[in-house]
């Protein structure tokens, strides 16, 4: 079982193939919509939908699943006792319709609501007397597997929303694909393609999902074969220190097939340059070799001349993000909760009984000169001053150098930071509205 407190005022914990977001927080509100990259990051996975992982409620140690509509108050749903009042003690769920729907359930016609760009509904749940408000809901997907069972004409009405809506947006994203996707067939990689990155580290793949599709009897490779799977015997180094890639960290869809196998997608062997990436930022390359298999997937010439505008808008930002694991002792197994921490001269505690969930950091005023260091210990002084005059012998006028100093109890951290001072083109205007 893994186990963590998040940055979200929720535990996270993974047992097995399940996902338990535990809340213990009266008038908590969760977004359903904000979950998948937190989830991705929890899991060091990149899956492209909520639907994919398998995630409950936990609301004071009580499991949401859902219940049953109640016959006499319409978008309610909860366990009643012999007098037909819902019991408290026990999850009620509130289904929060808009009047319109609410309307037209009482007219028996139908809602002109079906053009709306978001027919998901907002879920109130109460349990003795906390209450929890999930927004962007599902009926029909039963999100968060809390599977309200509709009677009412109110709560069909949501439902047949949801299905009309979701109905006009698979017409509208398949009209867009129709329009703009340029296709060829090509070979995916198999496990006998070496993948390396360009200090000549070699992939070894985590797992063998795509083992039952084989050419030659050797097994084609999945995009969750091949994602976080390791990078050996790179020898990159940056100013005299090894930093070497060590994963493979991202695959852009260009990477796809246009078809999923076991539920995966294979990655194609023309698609790998400029789409699959080391943690270390580095592209990899997949040395070509034809087998039997021939996918639809985008054409490599339309992944290389892509024009700028269409680039852009497969561009996704985030900020950026530091896990700190505290521990006193290697064999603890739960992180310490952090309630008070010294960020260069800046004390920061919480302002309740919560530990802290996170700090934010602004590179231009809350970090330090890598060469103003007279404040450190001499000791520290020499290795840094050192480590700053490799760093501008190996990288020049391209980066600048920064530190910030983090210190818990009577452990501190230097963390440094190499800043480029210039990016991609594409990327400019993308970062300049972020």
């Amino acid at each position: 079982m893994k186990n963590s407190f998040k940055l979200h005022k929720y535990r996270i914990l993974q047992i097995d193939n399940d996902i338990i977001l535990s809340i213990e927080k009266d008038n908590f509100t969760l977004d359903i919509q904000e979950l998948l990259p937190i989830l991705n990051a929890y899991t060091k996975q990149d899956k492209q939908s909520i639907q994919e992982y398998n995630v409950f409620i936990a609301l004071y140690g009580c499991t949401l699943t859902g219940s049953k509509e109640s016959p006499n108050n319409p978008l309610c749903f909860g366990e009643l006792d012999k007098e037909g009042v819902f019991i408290e003690s026990k999850p009620v769920y509130h289904l929060q319709a808009s009047d319109e729907i609410i309307e037209s359930a009482s007219n028996n016609r139908e809602s002109s609501n079906g053009d709306s760009n978001n027919p998901l509904s907002t879920l109130d749940v109460f349990l003795n007397g906390s209450r929890l408000t999930i927004l962007n809901y599902s009926l029909i997907d039963s999100s968060l597997n809390i599977k309200l069972e509709s009677k009412s004409k109110e709560s069909k009405a949501i439902l047949e929303q949801e299905k009309e809506q979701t109905q006009k947006q698979k017409e509208q994203d398949s009209q867009t694909i129709d329009s703009t996707t340029s296709t060829a067939f090509l070979h995916p990689i198999l496990e006998d393609n070496e993948i390396k990155c360009p200090h000549n580290g070699v992939v070894k793949l985590k797992s063998n999902k795509g083992k039952n599709f084989k050419s030659n009897n050797i097994p084609m490779i999945l995009e969750s074969d091949l994602l976080y799977s390791q990078i050996i015997g790179c020898t990159n180094n940056i100013a005299g220190v090894p930093t070497p890639c060590t994963m493979v960290a991202t695959i852009l869809p260009n990477a796809r097939a246009l078809k999923k196998y076991n539920d995966d997608y294979p990655i194609m062997q023309d698609l790998v340059s400029g789409n699959v990436f080391s943690d270390k930022g580095f592209p990899l390359i997949a040395t070509p070799k034809p087998n039997t298999f021939r996918i639809n997937s985008p054409k490599p010439i339309d992944s290389n001349t892509q024009n700028k505008q269409k680039l852009e808008s497969q561009i996704k930002l985030y900020k950026p993000a530091l896990r700190l694991h505290y521990k006193i002792t290697p064999l603890q197994k739960d992180n310490l909760p952090i309630y008070r921490l010294k960020c260069n001269d800046t004390i920061i505690e919480s302002g309740d009984d919560m530990p802290l969930d996170f700090i934010s950091i602004d590179i231009a005023k809350d970090t330090k000169d890598l060469h103003d260091i007279h404040n450190l210990d001499k000791a520290l002084q020499d290795i840094l001053s050192i480590l700053h005059s490799n760093l501008k012998q190996s990288f020049m006028k391209e980066y600048i150098y920064k530190y910030i100093s983090l210190q818990l109890d009577s452990n501190m951290l230097l963390l440094i930071l190499l800043i480029p001072q210039t990016i991609p083109k594409v990327f400019k205007e993308v970062y300049k509205n972020y």
